[in-house]
This record gives C-alpha cells, structure tokens and sequence, in this order.
C-alpha cells in the first residue's frame, strides 16, 4: 500500500487481528483479571449480604435466649403442685408439732397464787411481790405435792394423804429433800430466771414421776411394784454430772480388771445455796451437737427445748422395755441414749467384792431376784407453742433456729459442766 495512502477497512481489520494474535496472552490474561475481579466482587457481595442477614438472625436468637433467661418459662401445673406439696409437708409437720405441744399443755400450770405469771411474755420480769409468793408459799407445797405421785413410802408417822394412798416405791425422804433444797433460799427473793426455771422443773418432774406411777399401776404393794427404788432422778446440769461420775463398766476382757470402780455414783453434790442466774442456765438445755448451752445463746431449734435427763431406778428387768416405751410417749417426750443395767452381786464377799454395788438391793426385802439396776439416760423434749395455721412464710419459726434441722442430733452424754 502506497505511502500515505490510507488502509480501507478489511486491511484495518487484517492490521487489529495481528496485533491480537502479536498480543493475545496479555489481552487475555487482562480479560481473565477483570472477570476475575468481576466475579470476586459480585461473591463478596452476596457474602456480605448473606452475613449480614445471618448476624441479624443470631442477635435476635441471643436475644430471645436472654429473654428466657431474665424470665424463664413457667410451667405453671408443675409450679402449682411443688407449692401443694410444700403447703402440706409443712401443715403435716406443723400438725404434728402442735400434737406434742398440746399434750403437754396441761402441764404448764402455775398455782393460783401466782397464776397470773402465766398471763406475762417469757421475757418480762416477774414483779417482785410474785417472786416473793412463789418462793415462801408455793415452791415447798408444790414439790410435797409432786412426790406423792410416784406412790412413795411415806416414812414412820407421816400420815397418808388419803385412805387409799399405797406405798409403793422407796424415794428416801433425805434424797427428796435435797431435791427441794436446791430451789429453796431462805430470806432471798428469787430473780425471775430462777422463778421460771424452778418451775419449768417442777413440770418435768411431774412428768418423771407420772411415769412411775403408769408403770406401777398395777402393782398392790411395793413387793408387786416394777419400780421399787429410786436411786436418782436428775436433769439439767445435774444429769449431766451423774452421767459423768459413772461412764459404765470397764470391759474385763481389755482391761484385766473386774470393772471400772463403784458402776453407780454417790448422791449428786447439793446446790449452791443462791447461784446466779448464769449459773442456772449455763447448761441447763443442749444443743443439736449435744453441748450444752450458754447463758444468752441463741436456742437452736425453734419447736422444743432439749435437757439431758438421768433416771436410776430397782426395778423389774423384765420392763425396761416398758420404761423406755412410756418415756417415748410421755407428755415430755423422753429419747433414751443410754441404758446400763447392773445386777446384785451374790458372790460378793466383804473382802472382795463391791458392797457399793449391793447397796440398791440390801436391806430392802422388796427385791426379788429378777430386780436390777437400771440408769436410763437421755433428752427430755419441751416444745414451744406452733406456728398458727395463717402465720406467713417469711414469720414462721418451723426449721429456724441456729440448728434448723432437728432431726439432725447427735448421740451420747454431753460433755460436763460443773453443777453451781
């Protein structure tokens, strides 16, 4: 083609395409490129959308979760019935409570001179004028009038309180009158704690004693009685100290020896003749761990109070069974931890055997062979007055107390306390 002459459109043609052919594989790798990036562009894009509508759907997932669990969902029959459940076990464990505390009610008695002690709160203080009642006309009275019912021999020329009255169990008067000692103070008026807690014990021995007579019931005269001799009847700190003297029989088999010394201790120690109102409550109830409890403490179960209790009696072996089943359904309902049984000693000869442990059983022709002594320790139960059936939940003293569960007690003597 002639110089300056310009290329008709087919040698045009003819010139692009051997350019292409010249240049394809950049022409090409810059097409792939650009659809690369086309293609890339358009995924990310859907991808970005996809993730977008994605995280919307798991916020508002979270979110709903969150919801269930600022309010979880209710099933309301289940919570009905759960709250039915809860409403009967406590009705059934507040009937039950008020059984026991309406059994032993018409114990809780005060004599008519000072009956209007009843009327005052337990944390009020007992005007003196009552104080001084209780203690110089109702305090001896009312303590001849307990033991009488346990049937005692009375003593020579002491009139029987009525023509019917049988003599039936040995309570000497010495041991009875060491009993009264303990709350009499002569030309002192007694405090309020004392008031209360010498009356309090006058409740429990009435209690003690209308076991005795129950299980001598049948009996005629003190040859046919199944109780024949009291040897001891304490509670409180007392009991506590009577178990103490005696931790019962060595076994022989370890020791080599016969036994641990005398297996029945001596009189408990007299009172003190005015001990402080501290001393009066330090150990007078224990505790669900079975340690006595301080002056001030805070009571551990709301329902009852719990004293240790020690009975020593000659009696009939073959009724301990029914002992321990009358103490269970006492008005005071007594547990028993501990039963020792020691028999006479007929091989016993001045130079080597125990006198101490013959002494229950001599000179008392009352006894027949098949008498033993019997020491049943345990916890005597004072409960409280119930909750009444409308008390609200948060005002209900079922379960409260620094010991909540009084089911869970522990077993054994409590350690000793020094009586006052």
């Amino acid at each position: 083609m002639a110089s300056g002459e310009k290329p008709n459109a087919a040698q045009q043609v003819k010139q692009l395409a051997a350019s292409l052919k010249k240049h394809h594989f950049w022409l090409l790798l810059t097409v792939a490129v650009i659809a690369s990036l086309t293609v890339w562009y358009m995924s990310t894009g859907e991808l970005e959308a996809a993730f977008r509508n994605d995280t919307r759907k798991i916020d508002g997932s979270v979110g709903s979760l969150a919801g269930m669990v600022n309010s979880p969902l209710r099933n309301e029959v289940m919570i009905r019935d759960i709250e039915a459940e809860q409403g009967k076990i406590h009705k059934q464990s507040v009937d039950a409570w008020n059984v026991l505390f309406e059994r032993q009610k018409p114990l809780f008695v005060w004599p008519t001179e000072v009956a209007t002690i009843s009327d005052l709160p337990t944390d009020q203080e007992i005007p003196l004028a009552l104080r001084a009642d209780f203690q110089q006309i109702v305090l001896k009275r009312e303590w001849d009038k307990l033991f009488l019912i346990a049937n005692p021999i009375l003593g020579d020329g002491v009139a029987k309180p009525s023509a019917d009255y049988v003599e039936k169990v040995d309570w000497p008067i010495a041991a009875r009158d060491n009993l009264v000692n303990r709350y009499m103070a002569p030309g002192v008026t007694p405090s309020t704690i004392r008031v209360r807690t010498a009356m309090e014990d006058i409740w429990i021995y009435q209690n003690l004693l209308e076991i005795i007579r129950d299980i001598n019931a049948s009996a005629n005269d003190r040859a046919e009685a199944t109780i024949k001799r009291i040897r001891a009847l304490e509670i409180a700190q007392w009991a506590i100290q009577g178990a103490h003297q005696n931790p019962g029989l060595v076994n022989e088999e370890v020791t080599g020896k016969r036994g641990s010394g005398r297996p029945f201790p001596p009189p408990i120690k007299p009172a003190a003749s005015h001990p402080t109102d501290k001393a009066i409550m330090d150990g007078r109830y224990v505790d669900g761990d079975n340690n006595p409890i301080m002056s001030g403490a805070a009571p551990p179960f709301a329902e009852f109070r719990q004293m240790f209790v020690l009975m020593r009696f000659v009696m009939d072996q073959n009724a301990i069974n029914e002992l321990l089943a009358r103490c269970a359904n006492a008005r005071f309902p007594i547990v028993a931890r501990q039963v020792l049984v020691k028999f006479r000693d007929h091989d016993s000869i001045a130079t080597k055997g125990d006198a101490f442990d013959n002494q229950a059983f001599n000179e008392y022709p009352a006894v027949r062979a098949g008498d033993a002594l019997v020491e049943v320790r345990g916890l005597i139960f004072l409960y409280n007055p119930a909750d009444a059936e409308d008390t609200p939940a948060e005002k209900r003293k079922l379960g409260t107390g620094t010991a909540p569960k009084p089911a869970h007690r522990k077993l054994g003597v409590p350690p000793l306390m020094t009586a006052q």
